[in-house]
């Protein structure tokens, strides 16, 4: 997992087609602004893991793909332990 620090205002960029931008800084919360194409399902981590719960056993899905990401939404948590909670750098 890659973990950065990011300023308002500033964004992310994800194999040059996603940008994610900080638009607010709260006490508690981060408001972000994510731009996709349309072909790109963007899910926040509760909806995303409640979908998955919905599916049938037997329906066919690459999550084992996601590994460390699903467990992660699952738990409730930003990374999982075995990583680092911070990065140093922009």
């Amino acid at each position: 997992m890659l973990v950065v620090k990011r300023k308002r205002e500033e964004d992310l960029v994800i194999d040059g087609r996603i940008v994610v931008k900080v638009l607010q800084i709260g006490k508690e919360s981060v408001r972000l602004g994510v731009m996709a194409p349309p072909e790109v399902p963007i899910h926040r981590g509760e909806v995303w893991g409640a979908m998955i719960d919905a599916l049938p056993a037997q329906t066919p899905i690459a999550v084992t793909e996601l590994g460390p990401v699903t467990t992660a939404i699952s738990a409730g948590v930003g990374a999982p332990a075995s990583e680092p909670a911070i990065a140093t750098g922009g």
